[in-house]
């Protein structure tokens, strides 16, 4: 049992409270604070619960928490994984190119070339086979029908 763990007994010990008691009194479950007296960090939940819990059992015993906050952050320091160094940097090539080669670019400006080629020839097959007649349709257009003849509109009968 470290600081922390002999701090909380004793503040325990001194308003005559058993594990059970103090878990009545905070709701907080005995096995977790047997866990957090004995100092047993890799019993504990998550550190914000732990603070919490702590608070806790200060409000219960009457313990100054400023002192139980300090040994707790003692323990969680020893209690933390050292942290590995970060990898070294992985370093960065320029790009000079593609893996194509230039008789890959010559073929695909051909292609290109070809594609524009064929949709401007098939637009302008198009244009020409919907507009054969030219002006003499348009002509053809405003010309009546056979047999129709124009008539003049019924004139109106006035009462």
């Amino acid at each position: 049992m470290g600081d922390l763990g002999r701090i909380l007994k004793e503040a325990r010990d001194r308003r005559g409270l058993s594990l059970e008691d103090l878990s009545r009194k905070t709701r907080i479950p005995a096995r977790i604070l047997a866990a957090l007296e004995e100092e047993r960090v890799a019993e504990w939940p998550r550190e914000v619960f732990v603070k919490g819990f702590v608070q806790a059992w200060c409000q219960a015993t009457g313990l100054d928490p400023k002192i139980a906050t300090q040994h707790l952050q003692e323990v969680l320091r020893r209690a933390a994984p050292a942290v590995p160094p970060p990898p070294p940097p992985v370093p960065i090539l320029p790009v000079t190119g593609t893996n194509r080669g230039q008789g890959w670019k010559a073929v695909s400006g051909h292609w290109t070339y070809l594609g524009i080629l064929l949709v401007l020839v098939l637009g302008l097959l198009a244009v020409l086979l919907t507009h054969r007649g030219g002006r003499d349709d348009l002509s053809r257009a405003a010309a009546p029908l056979p047999g129709y003849q124009r008539s003049a509109p019924a004139p109106l009968e006035v009462n």
